[in-house]
This record gives C-alpha cells, structure tokens and sequence, in this order.
C-alpha cells in the first residue's frame, strides 16, 4: 500500500488500513485491490469518507520494536 502512487499517509492496525489521499490524488478500488494482492492479501471493503482536516496530530511511541 505504501508504494501505490497518491496516498500521503497510511496507517495499518491489526486488518485494517486507513489512508490519507494527497491533495487532488484520485485511486480507484481495483488500484487498492491489487496493492493488496501484491501481499497476499485481500480487499474485503472499501469505504470513502470525507472529514475535516485535524487541527493537531499526536504521535505516541509505544515502546514496541
């Protein structure tokens, strides 16, 4: 997922990704689709939703590694 062009921020939690698009970047579901299956992986679902932009950002470190 991280090598599929258009995407500025991306998150993986347990079997869920969440991804931020780059200003103006449009990615299609078969795009997502074959990052997945590049992996091994499988695209269940994909969601589209729309929100405002955060005032702030935190990052924690969990002391995991």
């Amino acid at each position: 997922m991280a090598s599929v062009d258009g995407i500025a921020e991306l998150h993986m939690a347990g079997t869920r990704a969440t991804f931020t698009l780059r200003r103006g970047a449009k990615l299609g579901r078969d795009e997502v689709a074959d990052a997945f299956a590049e992996r091994g992986m499988k695209l269940e679902s994909l969601d589209t939703i729309q929100r405002p932009r955060a005032k702030a950002v935190y990052r924690l470190g969990a002391g995991v590694g």
